[in-house]
């Protein structure tokens, strides 16, 4: 009969099993790693998404540059419509540090861009809301007013010219307007006067929009709405 001491028996036995512990101790730090990297990530991306800022550029071309000054180089040039994200705390006075569609980042001054109010989740059929209102005079002789809404509800349009000034007007329908009942905004431009927004209660509820136009013009009105930033855009040219 062949004999085994004990030690033949036990080293055998040991060795194998550290080195299953062993295994199963990496791969537990494997996964560790990889689910810590993960929650860092999700908080990082929350933490960028409540910090920056997204903005439109209201002007025909916007340069992107090297430094915040008007002689530095350019990088990229951006196109009226383009949305950018304003970067936070990094701003030197009227310029914004941004990063465009495509992940380009430079400087450009304020005044090309047009700060879009915070993302809402969009409303119910019975909760429609303007936000805000803004008027703008670009240096391409056009005049916007941007209508920004909580939800994709778009307005009756007609225009008044029996008696002067002439007027545009815009009827949301079943929407309040944060501001308050009224509003007047003077914006003295070559087309556009002021706006006057009244909240209307009568049946039908509506949220009337005015634009006064100056007199003794010829006129080209455009509106547009923009879904993913529920803008509601027109333009006197």
């Amino acid at each position: 009969m062949q004999r085994h001491r004990l030690r033949d028996l036990v080293l055998p036995w040991s060795a194998r099993n550290k080195r299953d512990c062993m295994l199963t101790i990496r791969l537990f730090v494997i996964f560790i790693s990889i689910w810590m990297l993960h929650q860092f990530v999700a908080e990082n991306s929350t933490a960028h998404a409540s910090t920056v800022s997204e903005a439109l550029v209201k002007v025909s071309r916007c340069h992107v540059r090297t430094q915040p000054r008007p002689d530095a180089a350019i990088i990229t040039t951006i196109r009226r419509g383009a949305r950018v994200y304003v970067l936070p705390g990094q701003g030197r006075g009227k310029w914004l540090y941004i990063e465009t569609a495509d992940r380009q980042t430079g400087w450009a001054h304020a005044s090309l861009l047009l700060m879009l109010p915070p993302p809402v989740a969009p409303a119910a059929a019975d909760q429609h809301e303007i936000r805000s209102i803004q008027a703008v005079v670009t240096p391409d002789n056009e005049e916007k007013v941007l209508i920004f809404l909580n939800g994709r509800f778009l307005p009756k349009s007609f225009v008044l010219e029996t008696d002067p000034p002439p007027r545009v007007v815009f009827d949301f329908y079943q929407a309040d307007y944060a501001v308050g009942g009224t509003d007047r905004i003077e914006v003295n431009g070559k087309f556009i006067r002021c706006i006057r927004v009244a909240v209307h209660w009568e049946h039908p509820m509506k949220t009337r929009v005015v634009l006064d136009l100056a007199p003794n013009h010829d006129y080209q009105v455009d509106h547009s709405f923009y879904e993913k930033e529920l803008l509601y855009e027109v333009i006197v040219r």
